[in-house]
């Protein structure tokens, strides 16, 4: 994070070790992909923002900056794996009172 004046720069990274389906850590991938392995990955953000003064803020930022294709385990009880988010652009605005 980045400060100057009114602007404010965040990059920021997340990265994620390989991940299995089950406690066997079961490699092979399954023909419905529910068991296999899925390979680590890292993704990086960036995001701008600008303070207009009372309260008010406007940014706009990239997800997944590199576009990098990832794959990732749902967190319920639904099996399979699931395509990560692509290269996401997004614009924001806040208003504080």
């Amino acid at each position: 994070r980045y400060a100057s004046g009114p602007w404010v720069w965040n990059l920021d990274g997340y990265a994620q070790t390989r991940q299995f389906a089950d406690s066997a850590n079961t490699r092979e991938e399954s023909t419905d992909g529910a068991l296999g392995e899925i390979p680590g990955y890292a993704s990086w953000n960036a995001r701008s923002e600008y303070d207009f003064g009372n309260g008010l803020t406007l940014a706009a930022g990239v997800k997944n900056l590199l576009d990098r294709q990832y794959y990732t385990r749902s967190t319920d009880t639904n099996r399979g794996k699931y395509l990560g988010q692509p290269r996401t652009l997004y614009v924001q605005t806040s208003l504080s009172f």
